[in-house]
């Protein structure tokens, strides 16, 4: 499963480490992957964010798209970028796209409950 996520200078460390933590309890990094799009967030934000991730055991791919890019926030653009990005990675394994948001908080077998729903 890929999970794509956007973000604009809300990826302060709590809200990134409990988005992580509630992925890890039924995050497969052998079949799964995290695609966090950075939509034109400040320098600090993105250094955050790359501390955050490095500390996790979530295999993730970043995706910058600097400020001067950027006139203002728009979600769905983001999330087009990162979809773009998915369609290097789809194959058997990754054939199913979860789009979603930093300030999610996921249940404990929440990703394994979609996995039952993909195989069907």
């Amino acid at each position: 499963m890929i999970i794509v996520v956007a973000n604009r200078d809300r990826a302060d460390p709590w809200r990134l480490n409990n988005f992580i933590g509630s992925l890890s309890t039924s995050f497969d990094k052998e079949h799964d992957e995290l695609i966090i799009v950075d939509y034109g967030s400040e320098s600090s934000t993105i250094s955050s964010m790359i501390e955050a991730v490095q500390h996790s055991f979530i295999a993730t791919s970043f995706v910058f798209v600097e400020r001067s890019r950027v006139k203002k926030w728009c979600k769905p653009h983001a999330l087009n970028i990162g979809f773009r990005r998915t369609n290097t990675s789809l194959d058997k394994q990754h054939d199913f796209v979860l789009f979603t948001d930093i300030d999610v908080i996921f249940g404990k077998d929440f990703l394994n409950v979609l996995k039952k729903y993909q195989n069907n």
